[in-house]
This record gives C-alpha cells, sequence and structure tokens, in this order.
C-alpha cells in the first residue's frame, strides 16, 4: 500500500527526525523554526564540522508508539512511506532498541542516486503518554 504524497513527506520527516537523533550538534546553539504548519513543526541547527543541520520535527500521529515503531522499522515497507526509495535493507541490529538501515533514493536525471545509512534508536521518555 502506497501512502498520499502527505503522509510521504511526513514520513520523509521521520526519516530526517531520526537520523539527526545521532547527529549530536552543539547543545548551546538554539533551534530555529523551519516550518510550522497543521501536520508538522520543524526546526533546524548548525552541527559545528558538517555543512549539514540538524533536523528536529514534531508532529501528531494517530498510532500508539509501539505500532510507529513497527512502522519505522519495517525495511520491507521503506517505499511506502519514504519517497523515491530505490533500495532500502537492515545491515545490522546491535540490540533491540538499534538499527542501522541503508537507503538509495532514486534521483531523477541529471542528479545522481542518493544512499545513506542512519542509525535508529528507539527510546521513550518516561514521562510521555
Amino acid at each position: 500500500m502506497r501512502l498520499s504524497t502527505r503522509s510521504a513527506r511526513v514520513g520523509a520527516a521521520l526519516v530526517a527526525a531520526f537520523a539527526a537523533l545521532e547527529i549530536g550538534a552543539d547543545a548551546g546553539i538554539d533551534w530555529k523554526s523551519a516550518r510550522h504548519d497543521a501536520a508538522l513543526d520543524v526546526w533546524t541547527r548548525p552541527v559545528a564540522g558538517s555543512q549539514y543541520d540538524e533536523v528536529r520535527v514534531a508532529g501528531n500521529i494517530c498510532a500508539s508508539l509501539d505500532a510507529l515503531t513497527a512502522y519505522v522499522q519495517d525495511v520491507a515497507h521503506f517505499a511506502d512511506w519514504i519517497p523515491d526509495t530505490a533500495e532500502a535493507k537492515l545491515l545490522a541490529q546491535p540490540s533491540a532498541a538499534e538499527r542501522l538501515y541503508y537507503i538509495r533514493t532514486d534521483m531523477p536525471w541529471p542528479v545522481k542516486d542518493r544512499d545513506m545509512v542512519y542509525r535508529l534508536v528507539a527510546a521513550q521518555d518516561a514521562h510521555a503518554e
């Protein structure tokens, strides 16, 4: 099942958010609002020594934490919510809460395909609902 374009955008934002968890930007730099609408709030901040900003995304999702976690970790369905996914695979699962993924996205000519390896660490705030 393919998701709508809006769902795909939310999915891409989730990927950015999960990937950003491990970047480790300077904690002293304030977040700058990049987008605010009914679906998402997006903030960015620079990362020392990188040309790429760290990304933080917040939004409401009508699903349990367990259902969302299972969905985000299911590599067989990455193409359903990560736009232009040409290849996706689980590289390693060092622990029950940690996974390493490889994703290649199909880009239109003249742009070359893009790929990334990202680390997903699942954690829940003890005070979260």
